[in-house]
């Protein structure tokens, strides 16, 4: 290709000549401008380059032309299948490039409508808006390292295509390597979501090729049981050595449900008597607040780190966080009996096996929380309100299975021959009334205990 596509002097007129980057091919030449003009003295034909005085700015300038130049000679290279073009080819296809640089230069290009459309988004939670800004950087890198420009007017499905790959691949951050599947996943989500509101006549959203690449594992929620919260609670580290201080954010998080990012704001203006009442990090301008009633595990580590009325928890990063969590859970025996996870990965159901300990995180002990409550009885509603879930939909993925009843099979019998025995019809009042109170969490122990006998009768007293 360099010997096809090359910088030449010509036009020498009152001892100037100007520089074209020129493309040979069948004893054609197809010239381009650079708009380089310099003495001829300036000219170093054996290295085709610019010399002396404002040599750097020219060879910038005709360099980028001639660069221009054999990235066409090479997109039409390879789609004549390893042919090269005629210079007729090639005048015609710079010409529609042409045409399309003017319609590009009357429109913005697509980061600054992204960055206008973010500007609009006054409600954003703050997480939300650092997503968005990572986007719009992806994609200004993306354009830097190919040295082209995004415009809505001439995005391509495969132009998406090209930047997962691309942000897969890259090398980025302090771990230098590129995105994993499902980072890359919330990029094209985000992305696309942009795209919905400003639509790219070439991308089609329903094609494979602009959705993500690289699917996502769908999992069945791991949960810690209470026997192994107790474990861990008794654990003997050293007063306020490392692990006791993870350890002590471990049961706090499992016993208030905070999301880490509130679990590391939490401090004494957010603790009101029982309760602690805070506005959710992750709602941002929508300011979702919960009210968590504080239960004793969780009131003792807020005591422990209160000192003359002040909270003070321990500081630590989320990924030493993450670290320490599975080195203190390492030491509880139960945890390292093997625990069998389903996933979904591309539509196909799967499943992994592994260590308990192995499955824990920061996100498992917010599970843990909620699927605990909802074993204690506690209603549907009030767990919600405790978690901050606005939507069945989003809460149902936090609720796991802790343990399997050994005396689930002789209560269904129990259960069974109930429902077949035909009981006088009674009064369905107090029935719901009993649910209602029950959903709302507002029934005694009483109320709860006796739930079981009246929906019995209520079932009875339906029957033909």
């Amino acid at each position: 290709m360099a010997k096809k596509c090359y910088l030449a002097a010509r036009n020498l007129s009152g001892g100037h000549v100007t520089i074209y980057a020129e493309y040979s091919h069948a004893r054609k030449i197809k010239r381009l401008p650079t708009e380089v003009r310099i003495p001829q003295a300036q000219w170093d034909n054996h290295s085709r380059t610019v010399i002396g005085t404002g040599a750097k700015s020219h060879n910038k300038k005709a360099l980028d032309v001639l660069e221009t130049l054999s990235a066409k000679v090479q997109e039409l290279y390879l789609a004549n299948g390893c042919v090269y073009p005629t210079c007729a080819q090639l005048t015609k296809s710079l010409e529609m490039r042409s045409i399309e640089l003017q319609v590009e230069a009357d429109e913005l290009p697509l980061t600054e409508v992204l960055t206008n459309w973010m500007k609009t988004k006054e409600d954003w939670a703050a997480s939300t808006r650092r997503n968005f800004n990572t986007v719009l950087h992806n994609i200004e890198d993306f354009e830097k390292a190919h040295k082209t420009t995004w415009y809505l007017s001439s995005l391509q499905t495969e132009d998406i295509r090209l930047w997962q790959q691309w942000l897969k691949t890259a090398k980025r951050g302090k771990e230098q390597q590129g995105y994993n599947d499902q980072t890359l996943h919330k990029r094209v989500r985000l992305l696309r979501q942009f795209l919905r509101q400003h639509p790219a006549p070439g991308v089609n959203l329903a094609d494979e090729g602009a959705k993500a690449l690289h699917a996502v594992m769908q999992t069945t929620p791991f949960v810690l049981a209470q026997d192994d919260l107790d474990a861990i609670e008794a654990l003997p580290f050293g007063l306020h050595s490392r692990l006791d201080k993870i350890r002590d954010l471990l049961v706090l998080q499992a016993f208030c449900g905070l999301r880490w990012s509130d679990l590391r704001r939490l401090n004494s203006r957010f603790v009101t008597g029982n309760f602690i009442n805070m506005p959710m990090k992750k709602s941002g301008a929508k300011a979702s607040r919960v009210h968590i009633p504080i239960f004793h595990q969780a009131r003792a580590v807020l005591n422990k780190y209160t000192i003359n009325g002040v909270l003070s928890l321990p500081a630590i990063s989320e990924q030493k966080f993450n670290d320490g969590i599975k080195e203190v859970c390492q030491q509880v025996e139960s945890l390292h009996e093997e625990h069998t996870q389903d996933y979904r990965l591309r539509g196909q159901a799967l499943e992994r096996t592994k260590l308990k300990w192995e499955f824990v995180t920061s996100h498992t002990l917010r599970r843990t929380f909620i699927t605990e409550c909802l074993n204690k009885g506690f209603a549907l509603k009030e767990v919600m309100s405790w978690s901050g879930h606005r939507t069945f939909l989003a809460f149902q993925k936090y609720v796991g299975i802790t343990e399997q009843r050994e005396d689930s099979i002789a209560e269904h019998h129990e259960r069974w021959k109930a429902g077949k025995q035909k009981s006088a019809p009674s009064s369905s009042a107090p029935v719901l009334a009993a649910v209602e109170a029950m959903l709302n969490g507002n029934s005694s122990f009483e109320v709860r205990q006796g739930l079981e006998h009246l929906l019995k009768q209520y079932a009875g007293s339906m029957q033909p």
